[in-house]
């Protein structure tokens, strides 16, 4: 069920401000103050971002947009911390705002992109953060109510580029993300049919084309070519897009750093892992408590990831397999500390210490971390070579 809520909402972040015959987006100062707020916030300045996205709210206080974004970019803080609970109810607070002041948009023809936009995001943010407080019914409630707005977006494709990436994100993942759960494939009913190969189609024209959604298309896209299809080479150029473009983004850059790794350029990948890995030490109290996004950019539940990363350096590129478990080790730690319980990246650090296990001749201690593995549930990525190295040992050359 937790996978489902998530799938529904496949767009936590995205904001589309297509130029209809609304006043406030045929203004181009509008749309530079927009960009201006957009650019803060992929560049993890949220403050700042948050006054820029009040000023649209009180330059143009019945229009959805500045109540819709300053929950988006909340959001973002959010997505780097996962548990914030200090931000779930001012994001929600704002959506409420946002869905509210779209009503005053319903009926009037020149405005159905705008207020279809705003309907469909709303509800799809609402949905997701209902299901990151594990409020599952509630997410599903919001899912139903994003339907007849998705249908009518599908439609405007091609009119306006930001919908490239709404239909793009829908099209791929209604098309596969039964091939990962398939036990939400029943609950599909409700939806348009997907399409995988357009979807991809969609989502590239949207990351290569300027616009508002631009960012949001090459951040799916970069998960998509690394993890899912895949295509490494592609996946890297973006995560270096995303990151040359946002340094201060710490999440582009530990999705760089991986890009870099997962393409067989382990040692320069490390470098910014290890960058990653000494600023975050440098906090105090890093062992023992939750640094979150209120206090940094290098949080807690970043660093999961990291660390993971940094043992997978020391496994495939020094063959250190005492080394590796211990950052394996160490990334299950940052997951108690954050309050994480599920996560790819922590099965991933079983199957792995199930590897150095197997090469460090601790066959027994092997098979319990591919025993493990398996029994998780964010294991996709690992369970069919954990099956494997339960029948046979994992050995290194």
């Amino acid at each position: 069920m937790k996978h489902f809520a998530l799938l529904l909402f496949f767009i936590p972040f995205s904001l589309f401000l297509p130029t209809t015959s609304a006043q406030v987006f045929n203004d181009p100062a509008f749309k530079a103050t927009v960009q201006s707020g957009l650019d803060l916030m992929y560049n993890m300045e949220y403050d700042q971002a948050e006054q820029v996205f009040e000023k649209i709210t009180i330059e143009f206080p019945t229009h959805p947009a500045g109540p819709f974004m300053k929950g988006m970019n909340r959001w973002w803080q959010t997505y780097i911390s996962v548990n914030t609970p200090t931000y779930y109810d001012f994001i929600e607070d704002q959506i409420e705002v946002a869905l509210t002041k779209n009503k005053d948009l319903d009926g009037t023809p020149s405005l159905e992109q705008e207020q279809t936009f705003f309907s469909f995001m709303s509800y799809a943010l609402l949905g997701r953060l209902h299901a990151y407080r594990k409020e599952y019914f509630a997410a599903i409630g919001s899912a139903r109510k994003v339907i007849s707005p998705l249908k009518s977006s599908l439609k405007y494709v091609g009119e306006q580029p930001e919908f490239y990436m709404v239909a793009g994100l829908y099209h791929y993942y209604v098309a596969t993300y039964g091939d990962f759960y398939p036990i939400v494939r029943p609950l599909m009913y409700f939806f348009p049919d997907g399409d995988k190969d357009l979807g991809l189609i969609e989502l590239q024209q949207a990351a290569s084309t300027p616009s508002f959604t631009q960012v949001e298309a090459g951040f799916f896209l970069g998960y998509i070519y690394l993890d899912e299809l895949p295509d490494l080479p592609k996946g890297l150029k973006i995560t270096k897009q995303l990151f040359d473009k946002y340094p201060r983004n710490t999440w582009f850059e530990s999705d760089y750093a991986r890009g870099l790794m997962m393409n067989g350029q382990i040692a320069a990948g490390e470098k910014i892992i290890d960058h990653l890995i000494a600023t975050y030490e440098a906090q105090a109290g890093h062992t023992t408590r939750n640094i979150n996004s209120l206090e940094s950019r290098y949080t807690t539940h970043l660093m999961i990831k990291v660390y993971h990363y940094k043992g997978f350096a020391m496994l495939f590129e020094y063959n250190d397999f005492a080394k590796a478990l211990e950052y394996f080790e160490t990334s299950n730690h940052m997951a108690e500390l954050a309050l994480v319980k599920e996560d790819v990246y922590l099965a991933g650090n079983s199957y792995y210490k199930g590897v150095c296990y197997d090469n460090l001749d601790q066959r027994g201690k092997a098979i319990q971390s591919y025993e493990l593995t398996l029994d998780m549930n964010d294991n996709y990525y690992y369970k069919a070579d954990a099956k494997k190295n339960l029948k046979e040992p994992h050995l290194m050359e």
